[in-house]
């Protein structure tokens, strides 16, 4: 649990996973749209093992989850990034439908 008002950092698998739950798509949807092989997409999926994925690979994702590359690699940094709270929030919208 973290103190209110800090975002929690989650890792690029629990981000990917909660970008596919919020767009309504399959990890097999996933690989199709990236071109990645089912093995590649396990590894990126694995919880600890974001240092295990190429750049244009990453980018792929990003590109087929239409999120920002900046946020799948965890630069807060960047203005408009998108925060738990923002995820958890979007997610119950999309089911209030």
């Amino acid at each position: 649990m973290t103190p209110e008002g800090v975002c929690e950092l989650l890792d690029l698998a629990e981000k990917i996973r909660r970008f596919l739950a919020i767009r309504g798509i399959t990890a097999g949807q996933l690989v199709k749209a990236t071109g990645l092989s089912r093995a590649t997409m396990s590894r990126v999926m694995k919880k600890g093992q974001d240092h295990r994925i190429s750049k244009s690979n990453l980018l792929k994702i990003a590109n087929a989850l239409d999120v920002s590359l900046f946020y799948l690699r965890g630069d807060y940094r960047v203005p408009g990034h998108i925060s738990k709270d923002d995820i958890l929030f979007l997610a119950d919208l999309r089911n209030v439908g």
